[in-house]
């Protein structure tokens, strides 16, 4: 989308916004990505280091890479309980060995349980469902191949993997590798301090129900990208807007307001952020839905400005506010996806100059766009899944390969 001005007395303003003398603001939208690079230029804020045991770092996100220091498993381990045994293609009697005997000979057998070593020479870990044992000695009555019921050493990781990457999140099953490479506790990440503003009167004199500061507490809760410490909603008020905005600055590392972003008359959200002399301002971003999502930094903390349609307000979510919270953790946003054929064309000449976001419902073995769903707000309802088209496409052919995101736990 190109902007035309039509005054001879223009001013130009910081982080996008051109001012025509007698007119209201009209916003340059710039490229996310290069707001987000902007803005943790600008910032000052970084999450604190603190060290937790294993037990309680799930969820956090670790504050180091981490790699293998030792092969994982660091031996050849039985897969279930069973006998260890040697002689597969021979012998189908097996004598068991005492457990202190580290190696077996032909046609012995020892007892071991699920992740434990097998002896030297083992063959094969046979269940306990196939055998029959008499005395001290154990019947097979099945063949196995060699290696069957056997973890080999190094199957997992190998002695100088990256396990994590700083800043990535914790998940349970980095607790048990943590564990086998002999770590109590590990440096993590304290969360972001993060608040969130609804503006509207509506909400506060009209006794509507706000429903979209769910949406970025679901990314922020599932994407572990922080802790919301205070939800509030106000009125459309520069003046209480803008004191907010002050009050929540003490006390949180970033505040993300949601409405009141466009150009209209009650659109107060940045003009509040203006009251605050801050650093740096965007205003509008190259990306449809979304692309009034505006915002600034103010004493080194981010302000985002998130618009108020729904659908505008997940964009703003998915290619601004989690990247920058990503980023200052050190780490890259991504979400789930899988790919996909499309069934058929989509024309999109319209914000060709913009990437963007549209919904999409899986038809068989491939996926349709929602028709409509660059405008209308409740087509999130009708699928938690969506494209992102790239700056300059104006056609998808039908039988294009593409990238299907899925946002299936994050909208409340």
């Amino acid at each position: 989308m190109r902007l035309r001005l039509i005054s001879l007395k223009v001013g130009l303003l910081q982080g996008g916004e051109v001012r025509s003398e007698g007119m209201p603001m009209v916003m340059i939208p710039q490229e996310p990505e290069d707001v987000v690079k902007q803005l943790i230029e600008k910032i000052s804020i970084r999450p604190e280091i603190i060290e937790l045991e294993l037990h309680k770092a799930v969820g956090y996100r670790i504050a180091m890479d981490i790699h293998a220091t030792n092969d994982v498993p660091s031996e050849d381990i039985a897969h279930f309980d069973g006998y260890a045994v040697r002689g597969l293609e021979s012998c189908n009697l097996f004598k068991v060995v005492p457990e202190e005997k580290e190696s077996l000979d032909f046609c012995e057998a020892k007892y071991v349980d699920t992740g434990s070593r097998v002896p030297d020479n083992t063959e094969a870990v046979i269940p306990l469902e196939v055998v029959e044992v008499s005395g001290q000695y154990v019947r097979v009555f099945k063949q196995f191949r060699k290696g069957f019921g056997v973890i080999p050493k190094g199957s997992d990781f190998r002695k100088g993997t990256l396990i994590i990457k700083r800043g990535e999140s914790i998940r349970p099953v980095h607790i048990k590798i943590f564990s086998d490479l002999g770590l109590n506790e590990v440096k993590v990440f304290k969360p972001l301090r993060i608040s969130v503003i609804v503006t509207g009167d509506e909400y506060v004199f009209e006794g509507r129900v706000e429903s979209l500061s769910h949406i970025v507490e679901s990314f922020i809760s599932m994407l572990r990208l922080g802790v919301i410490v205070e939800k509030t909603v106000i009125e459309d008020s520069v003046e209480r807007i803008s004191s907010k905005f002050k009050e929540l600055l003490a006390r949180s590392d970033v505040t993300i307001s949601i409405g009141g972003t466009s150009v209209g008359r009650k659109d107060f959200s940045y003009k509040a952020l203006q009251e605050l002399n801050p650093v740096y301002t965007f205003r509008g971003i190259a990306a449809q839905p979304g692309r009034r999502t505006s915002g600034g930094v103010v004493n080194g903390k981010p302000i985002i400005l998130l618009p108020g349609l729904v659908q505008s307000c997940l964009a703003g979510m998915v290619f601004i506010t989690s990247p920058l919270l990503s980023e200052i953790y050190g780490s890259k946003f991504t979400l789930p996806y899988y790919k996909a054929t499309l069934l058929e064309d989509y024309e999109c000449p319209q914000f060709v100059e913009f990437k963007r976001l549209r919904f999409v419902k899986s038809v068989g073995s491939g996926v349709k766009v929602i028709l409509g769903s660059e405008s209308t707000h409740g087509f999130p309802l009708l699928s938690a899944e969506f494209i992102i088209i790239e700056k300059g496409i104006s056609k998808l052919p039908s039988g294009s390969i593409v990238n299907v995101y899925c946002l299936m736990h994050y909208i409340v």
